[in-house]
Order: structure tokens, then sequence, then C-alpha cells
């Protein structure tokens, strides 16, 4: 009965809104701005994973996906300004089972973006895991599905655990694009097996020579922290500002254990150390208040030059100031929700929505057994008032209301996964591109900006 109530008041709620009637006070200011929803591409449920790149020259960005269940791997192309709200034209260049995660990335060095996509649960009756490359096939042909290169995985990526993520940085600045890859137990999230390998955190170095970059087997895999129990969702930025790129991450997964929840950073060692040793770890948070795999970002939120690093749990924004120092200080800002946007999280990024000059923050939801109801806000933005943020300055709109399903199933509704920032329909501001896992209303999708 409360459930239906809450469904009840949403669909009222929005009502009110769609017929221009203002009901008041400060909540209601921040939901006056709801974004008009386009469908890029729908395939089917578990569309797990989103990267943009422009395989094609034409200048705008395309969109790399892969559904978990058939395996495919599906590039949505943006098909010009006078068709970008319509359905977009699809390749699916590939398929492989249990396929978590993909990126682009120029990995063979030829200008244009390939395909890494890291696949495979090792647990029992699961499929083989690894790290399998697609080469871009050339602007003439890349239109054409069948013309994509499969060239199989690294070889040295096979069986090494489940992959959850990943995503292509040069991180031994030596001017070749590498593959930072996250991940956990194969097959055994719930239980502690030392038996069967873990990925936790590693990087996959590619050959300086541009020439030898085709051949797999000359790609490395180095240590970050493989014996994490969760690499899911880990953010690329530098976080000390000595130039080269670490890695931030929030550790919660399934087979967290007790007490095993972190918000860490990873400092990069340098070109010359990168290359077989564990990287220093620095723990800014200790706590239980994570849902698995939290979302994670880090970029300078207040404009002081300094990346900051946010995530965000059912009741909060954590904000981790950064202070600054050879090796940073972090001061830990609690930010409020709004009584609307308090559930289960997952994504979390930052761009400047409005246009300001000004960081702003966008949130998102997943559903709590199929659950997400209609007077949630499912995904949020919000914008600091004051020259600095704090934990009180904050208003918040909101994007999107929950769907109000209730499926009744662990996963299965309304899950928000990725958010992209991108001026979609280049009209001045930048509009949101998500994926929606375990849900059959929701797939790639964007957002239009209605603040210009």
């Amino acid at each position: 009965m409360e459930i239906l109530k809450k469904q009840f008041f949403g669909i009222f709620l929005l009502t009110v809104i769609s017929i221009g009637c203002s009901t008041s006070n400060t909540d209601q200011e921040a939901v006056r701005n709801l974004w008009d929803r386009h469908r890029i591409h729908y395939h089917s449920i578990l569309c797990n994973g989103l990267d943009p790149a422009d395989i094609n020259g034409d200048g705008f960005w395309d969109y790399v996906t892969n559904y978990e269940d058939d395996g495919n791997i599906i590039i949505s192309v943006h098909p010009g300004l006078e068709k970008v709200k319509e359905k977009w034209p699809t390749l699916t260049i590939g398929s492989v089972p249990s396929n978590e995660s993909s990126c682009f990335g120029d990995f063979d060095g030829d200008g244009n973006p390939d395909v890494a996509s890291g696949h495979g649960d090792q647990g029992e009756g699961g499929a083989y895991s690894g790290v399998l490359m697609y080469w871009h096939p050339g602007k003439e042909k890349v239109m054409d599905d069948e013309a994509w290169i499969e060239a199989g995985d690294i070889p040295e990526s096979l069986n090494m655990g489940q992959y959850l993520f990943i995503r292509g940085k040069d991180i031994n600045s030596d001017g070749a694009l590498d593959i930072v890859i996250g991940g956990r137990r194969l097959g055994s999230v719930d239980k502690d097996d030392p038996n069967d390998p873990i990925v936790g955190l590693r990087w996959i170095e590619a050959p300086k020579a541009k020439s030898d970059r085709r051949d797999l087997s000359k790609w490395k895999v180095h240590p970050i922290d493989p014996d994490l129990i969760s690499g899911h969702g880990f953010y690329l930025a530098d976080v000390d500002g000595d130039g080269d790129t670490d890695v931030v991450n929030a550790n919660n997964d399934w087979g967290t254990p007790e007490g095993g929840q972190y918000v860490m950073w990873y400092r990069n060692p340098g070109q010359d150390a990168a290359q077989n040793q564990q990287w220093e770890r620095f723990n800014l948070y200790h706590g239980n208040d994570f849902y698995t795999k939290p979302g994670i970002i880090c970029k300078d939120l207040d404009g002081d030059g300094r990346n900051d690093i946010l995530t965000n749990v059912n009741n909060y924004i954590y904000y981790f100031h950064n202070e600054g120092g050879e090796t940073p200080d972090f001061n830990l800002i609690k930010i409020e929700k709004p009584e609307y946007a308090r559930w289960r999280t997952r994504p979390i990024q930052m761009a400047d929505i409005d246009g300001n000059g000004k960081m702003d923050v966008c949130v998102g939801l997943i559903h709590h057994d199929g659950l997400l109801p209609a007077d949630v806000a499912s995904i949020m933005w919000m914008e600091y008032t004051g020259e600095t943020p704090t934990a009180d300055n904050w208003k918040f709109h909101v994007i999107k209301w929950g769907d109000g399903a209730d499926l009744g199933r662990r996963f299965r509704g309304e899950k928000w996964d990725n958010f992209i920032f991108s001026d979609v329909d280049r009209d001045g501001d930048l509009d949101l591109v998500a994926n929606c896992e375990e849900y059959t209303e929701l797939g790639v999708e964007w957002f239009e900006n209605p603040l210009k």
C-alpha cells in the first residue's frame, strides 16, 4: 500500500508540473526543468557500459555499449542534427559471452578509435574471461559491421577473473594508449576463495612501437592493486597534480566483507617505475554505507586547480575536497540529498550543465529489488550557489523521475549505469547520454538540456 501511495504521489506531482502550477517551496523550484528523453538504441536488457568516440570523422560523438545477456558489442552512430531525436543507426561489431564493459581508444595508433571489451565470468558453467580487441577498419568501411576486425583477446589478460570495467589511457606517458581494467574474483562474488583468480585493478601496457601494437602477444599486464576485491567503476585522473594519471575507486561489491568498504586513490609511480609494481594506495574513507559498485568521479569541482573526488550513498553526496600537497589531504564534505533523491545510487558525473562557468554534479539511482518509485528522482543534477561549494549551498534539479515500476526481482528494474555529457544536438548546452541496465523500458538514451 505504501508503494502505491508513493507512485500515486509521483504521478500527481508530474501532473501539477505539466499544467504549469507551482506548489511552493524549494523542492518544487528544483523540479521545474524535466529534460526530454530521446532513444539512441535499445537492444535488450543488461545494456552494460558506455563510452564515446567519433568513429567516422563527422565531428559527432558515437557511443559503444555492450549487452551482458547476449554479449553483443554495439556502436550507436550519431545520425546528424536533422535526425538526432530519432533512433540512431547501429553497428554490431561482435559478440562475446558475459560482456561487462567496452571502451573506445586508438589502441593501434593509426588515428582511428578501436574497441576493447572486458568480458567473462569463469565461475562454474561460466565463460572464459579476457580483454577482447576490435580494430577499426578505416573510415571508408567503418559503417560495415563485418569490416571491423576481431583480433582476439590479449593473451596475458586471459582467465584472470571477472572483468567489470575497462578504459583506455596512456598510463606510463610513452605516447601509446594503454588499457586499465578493473574486476573481481571469477564467479565468486559472494565468497572469498583464494584459489580463484581476481582481476582487482591492473593496467595493460601497449607496445611503444606502432608496428607492434596489433601483435597482442606484446601487450603486458601490470598490477595496480591485484588483490582488490572489486575494481568496478574506477576513474582515471591526476589526483596529486604531478602530471600523470592516477586511479580513484570506491570498492564495494557483492563480495566485500563487513568493514571492507573504502574510497581510495592510487598514485601512479611514474613512467619508469609504473611497470611491474603495485601502486601506493591512499584510503580516504572507510565505512559501511555504500551499495554495491558505487560510481566515483575525480574533477575540479570548485575551480581551484586541484581535482576533487565525489561519490554518493543513499542520503548524501560525499565530496572529498582536495586540499593540495605533494600527497594531497582531502576534507570530506557531506552534502545531504533532498528527500526525493534518497535511494540506492550508482553513477555520478560532473560538468558545467547550466553554462555559468562552474562545475555541477549529476547523480543517478538504481532500483531496489525491482522498485524505483515514481516520486524518487532517478536522475538529478545539482548546482552550488556561492563562490565555493559547501555542505548546504546547493540547488537540486530533477532530470527524470523514477518510472514507478515494481518488477519484484533483485536484478530487474531501472538502473542507471554511466553518464556522459555532450552537446548532442549542437544547441550550445550539454546534454546527458546515459545507459540503463536491467530494465526492458530503457537502453542507451539522451536527455535534452532545456536550459538554453
